[in-house]
């Protein structure tokens, strides 16, 4: 399977890796900027996060894989790579194992060392999906009784801020998370 991405301008290819609990579109404000300069800007969703397959196997060995099967497909060849936390630690592995592809390596935000689990709270809120649906069914009644909101409001409800809320697909009966939380938990334990 390859990667899900968005492709932004024309030019060298230039490919963006988010980091944990992120997407490519994180980074969609950055990539119309860069675009202008002469790039083909690449905002692709590694394996378990954004519109990406989901797979319980999830590890820098598989991600940087996915990565050379995205080139290959995409007929990539000398390729300007920027990875942000985790995608960080994917693209100094790809790195290593495919040097030929690369121009030029950006790394943001993260070292080539072990970190410490930290994301266990965050996992855990994610985790309580029928808490998610409770509470956006109780601010659409709120709003609908008000009169101040109409029906479909629930598809204007940012319910969680920051990379979480790329996640969150919804639908007029639930509310779920794009991201496979029970990898992502496992993966978080064993990797950080």
């Amino acid at each position: 399977m390859v990667l899900h991405s968005k492709i932004v301008g024309e030019g060298t290819p230039f490919l963006i890796l988010h980091g944990f609990l992120g997407m490519g579109d994180n980074w969609k404000t950055l990539a119309l900027r860069f675009s202008k300069l002469g790039y083909q800007l690449h905002l692709i969703d590694q394996r378990n996060h954004g519109r990406s397959f989901h797979s319980p196997v999830f590890n820098y060995e598989v991600m940087a894989s996915d990565l050379e099967a995205y080139c290959e497909f995409h007929q990539l060849e000398n390729v300007i790579l920027l990875g942000h936390s985790m995608g960080g630690k994917s693209s100094m592995l790809f790195a290593s194992l495919y040097p030929h592809r690369l121009q030029k390596l950006i790394v943001a935000d993260i070292a080539p060392r072990f970190y410490p689990v930290h994301h266990d709270v965050i996992l855990q809120g994610l985790s309580y999906q029928n808490l998610l649906n409770f509470i956006s069914k109780i601010i659409i009644d709120i709003k609908i009784t008000a009169g101040i909101a109409p029906p479909n409001v629930l598809d204007r409800i940012p319910l969680l801020s920051s990379n979480t809320t790329y996640n969150i697909q919804r639908t007029k009966q639930t509310t779920t998370a794009r991201i496979f939380l029970n990898i992502l938990n496992k993966y978080n334990k064993i990797v950080f």
